[in-house]
């Protein structure tokens, strides 16, 4: 089993928001690239904001991505305290919970760091490109 499919099983309902937020993130930033490769000095004003609309839903996947890892970690953290009985504690539904928990926190870090560079980089290269742009006019 590869390592997608077996964080995919382990995180349940969790992997879809968690997985969903990384493809557009990526999505939403290579559309972005290419808008910026095709502006041009004579586009209108919404062309021009295209890029600026794709960046926005970059920034809110960026910020997105942490807080349904945390909500996967409070998930786990509290199915692990459930598990504990007064007499006995079972290991494997304490080791469910704590994986959960440390899988969705892992995935949804993962998720947010990349799309968080890619919102900081395109951002500096639309500016560049609307400088650049402005100065032909």
């Amino acid at each position: 089993m590869t390592t997608f499919a077996r964080v995919w099983s382990q995180l349940g309902w969790f992997a879809w928001p968690l997985f969903a937020t990384t493809w557009i993130s990526f999505a939403l930033a290579l559309r972005t690239a290419f808008q910026l490769t095709s502006l041009s000095e004579h586009d209108g004003a919404y062309a021009r904001s295209a890029p600026r609309r794709g960046l926005r839903l970059l920034a809110t996947s960026a910020a997105a991505a942490p807080l349904i890892g945390l909500l996967g970690t409070v998930w786990g953290l509290v199915s692990v305290f459930g598990s504990i009985d007064a007499d006995t504690a079972p290991a494997d539904a304490m080791s469910h919970g704590l994986r959960v928990a440390l899988l969705t926190t892992e995935v949804g870090l993962a998720c947010a760091i990349p799309a968080l560079g890619a919102h900081a980089w395109l951002s500096r290269v639309l500016t560049r490109r609307f400088a650049t742009i402005e100065a032909a006019r």
